[in-house]
C-alpha cells in the first residue's frame, strides 16, 4: 500500500464534521474505539500520556508541552488536529511528522486488518476517519517506544476517540461556545463534554479564569472523580506582551515563567495575550509531569528551549513584513476577539481582512469581533471544502 492509497482508504471512512449531522454525534459510543484498540494490542497503554481538551488554545498548549518534553531529552509523540497542509502533520515524534512509508505500512498492516476484524464481529457502529487515525497515532507511538504522548482531543472530550487513553495528567484550556450543534448550546453543557476527559484520581489542569458556569462543572466533575483540580498559573506577559524582534526567527512576545521558584524571562514565539494563558496551562502540566515521571522530567533549561523553540503554524503566523501578512485560524467569536486584540498591537496604518469560513460556524459573531477598526474586508470561498460558506453568503453576512 502506498501513502496515497492509505490516505484514500482513510478518506472513505465516515467523517463526523463533514457530515455535519448532530444525530450521528448522539449515537457515538466510545466502546467502538476501545474495541479497535483491543484488536491492535492496546497501544494506548504504552508511554505516559498528557490529554488536552478545550475550546481555544488546546493545540498551542499541546505543542508547548511536547516541545518542552522533547527539549528535556524525552522521546515525545504529539497528536493534533486538524492539519494545515498535509495529513501527516497530525502525527509527530520529537517535532517530525510521520513519514509516508511508515504511515502507509501501519495503515496496510495494522489498521486494515483491525477494521476488518472489528466489522466481522458485527458491531453496529462503523469506525470513523478520526477513530482510525487516532488508533494509527497510538500504534505508531507504541511501536516507536516514545516516553511521553501528548494528545489533543478532536471534538469535545467525553466521546472523542482520544479519550481511550490512560493519562497521567489532563488539561482543559479556555472554554467558550463552539460546535454547539454537537456539544450543547450552553457553556455548562460544553464544559460537561470537555470534562469527560477527567479520569478518577488523575490531576486536571484548567485554564484560569474560566466562565463561571464552566468552572462550576469542572469543580463538580473533579470532586466526583477524586481528581485534583489545579488552576493554571506561573506565566505572565512582560511589558504588555508586545511584539519583539525584527526577523521571523526571533519574533515573539516576552513572558516570565516561574519554574522551581525562580523566574525565567524568555521570548515566546506564539503571539497574542491569549497565548500567555495557554503557556500557563502548559507550564502547570509540565510541572506535574515531573511528579508523574518519578524523576525530573523537565528542568529549567528544557523549559527555555521548549518554549522558545515551539513552532505552531497558522496561529498569528507572520508570513511577511512589507506589508505585514499574518495568518490565523480563529473560528469562534471569542477567538476572533483575541485575534483582533493581537493584531491591534502590530505597527500598521491600515488593516485589511481576508476572510473565509465554514457554514457551521458563527459567522456573524466572527465578523462582529474582527471587523472593528479594519479598513476593508475581502471575502472568499474555499474550493473543494464541503463545509465552506460561499463568498456571496459571507459578503451578505458582512453587510
Amino acid at each position: 500500500m502506498t501513502f496515497l492509497e492509505a490516505s484514500a482508504w482513510l478518506d472513505q471512512r465516515a467523517n463526523l464534521e463533514r457530515r455535519m449531522d448532530p444525530a450521528a454525534w448522539t449515537s457515538i459510543k466510545l466502546e467502538r474505539v476501545e474495541r479497535l484498540c483491543e484488536l491492535l494490542g492496546r497501544p494506548q497503554d504504552h508511554g505516559r500520556t498528557v490529554h488536552i481538551a478545550g475550546s481555544k488554545g488546546k493545540g498551542s498548549t499541546a505543542a508547548l508541552v511536547a516541545a518542552t518534553l522533547t527539549a528535556a531529552g524525552h522521546r515525545t509523540g504529539l497528536y493534533t488536529s486538524p492539519h494545515l497542509v498535509h495529513l501527516r502533520e497530525r502525527l509527530q515524534i520529537d517535532g517530525e511528522p510521520i513519514d509516508e512509508a511508515t504511515f502507509a505500512r501501519l495503515v496496510g498492516e495494522r489498521l486494515v486488518p483491525a477494521e476488518a476484524a472489528y466489522n466481522a464481529e458485527g458491531h453496529g457502529d462503523e469506525l470513523s476517519f478520526f477513530d482510525l487515525l487516532t488508533a494509527l497515532a497510538l500504534v505508531w507511538f507504541a511501536e516507536a517506544q516514545v516516553d511521553w504522548i501528548v494528545l489533543e482531543t478532536g471534538l469535545g472530550g467525553r466521546l472523542d476517540a482520544t479519550n481511550v487513553c490512560r493519562p497521567v495528567v489532563c488539561a482543559i484550556t479556555t472554554l467558550s461556545l463552539e460546535h454547539t450543534q454537537f456539544l450543547g448550546a450552553t457553556i455548562a453543557e460544553i464544559a460537561a463534554e470537555k470534562a469527560g476527559i477527567i479520569k478518577p484520581g488523575v490531576p486536571i489542569v484548567s485554564a484560569c479564569p474560566q466562565p463561571a458556569a464552566a468552572e462550576e462543572v469542572l469543580r463538580a466533575t473533579a470532586a466526583e472523580r477524586g481528581s485534583r483540580l489545579i488552576w493554571a498559573s506561573g506565566v505572565r506577559g512582560v511589558r504588555g506582551g508586545e511584539l519583539v524582534g525584527g526577523t521571523r526567527a526571533h519574533e515573539g512576545q516576552r513572558v516570565t515563567i516561574e519554574w522551581d521558584g525562580q523566574p525565567l524571562e524568555l521570548t515566546l514565539p506564539l503571539l497574542g495575550a491569549h497565548q500567555v494563558g495557554n503557556a500557563a496551562v502548559a507550564r502547570t502540566v509540565l510541572a506535574l509531569t515531573n511528579a508523574a515521571d518519578g524523576r525530573a522530567a523537565v528542568d529549567r533549561v528544557a523549559v527555555v528551549r521548549g518554549f522558545q523553540g515551539v513552532r505552531w503554524p497558522g496561529r498569528l503566523q507572520i508570513i511577511d513584513h512589507r506589508p505585514w501578512l499574518v495568518l490565523d485560524g480563529a473560528h469562534t467569536p471569542d477567538a476572533a476577539h483575541a485575534l483582533r486584540a493581537a493584531l491591534e498591537r502590530f505597527p500598521h496604518e491600515r488593516r485589511w481582512l481576508v476572510v473565509a469560513g465554514a457554514r457551521d460556524k458563527n459567522i456573524a459573531g466572527l465578523l462582529r469581533a474582527l471587523t472593528p477598526g479594519a479598513a476593508g474586508l475581502i471575502v472568499c470561498g474555499i474550493p473543494g471544502n464541503q463545509r465552506a460558506l460561499a463568498a456571496e453568503d459571507l459578503a451578505a453576512a458582512a453587510r
